[in-house]
Formats: structure tokens, sequence, C-alpha cells
């Protein structure tokens, strides 16, 4: 198994990853929408994206207390995922 350390730091490298392709999708959302096409799709795997990326913050945050010296049980990010995937629809759609 990995240091804590090396885990953080993959960690936060998935975060960064992320990171852009969030930014990314939102640039691709814009364009649809300046070009008046449909963006239910688009705005579906943004939100997807989204949430991922809160997951891997989520881990990022366990993992740095991990290496902090502290402990915290990371079970309920699993429930969390369940809520935010049920999000409504957005109004555009």
């Amino acid at each position: 198994m990995r240091d804590p350390e090396m885990k953080l730091a993959i960690a936060t490298q998935h975060v960064a990853i992320a990171k852009s392709i969030v930014a990314r999708q939102q640039t691709r959302l814009a364009e649809l929408e300046v070009q008046d096409r449909p963006t239910a799709g688009a705005r579906k795997i943004l939100d997807t994206f989204i949430v991922t990326l809160a997951l891997l913050k989520e881990h990022q945050s366990l993992l740095r207390d991990e290496a902090d010296g502290r402990q915290r049980d990371p079970e309920w990010i699993f429930s969390r995922l369940v809520t935010r995937t049920n999000a409504p629809p957005h109004a555009n759609d």
C-alpha cells in the first residue's frame, strides 16, 4: 500500500485533472448555447463531472487528514453521491 503522502499527491493530480475537465465542459456548454443548439446532454455531463470533482476533493481532504495523522470516516461520501446525482434538471433543458 502507498504511503499517505503518495496517495495525497495522486489525489491532488486527480483533482487538477477533474477541474480542467469541468472547465472544458463549461466551455463546450457555452459554445452550444451561443449556437442555440440543444444543451440538455452537455448539462447532464457537466453535472456528473461536478459531482465527481466534489467527491475527488472530499477524498483529497480525507487523505490530507490521514497524512496529517487525523482520521475521519469516509463512509458518508457514498451516501452523498446518491443525493447529489438525483438533483433536479436544469430549467433550460
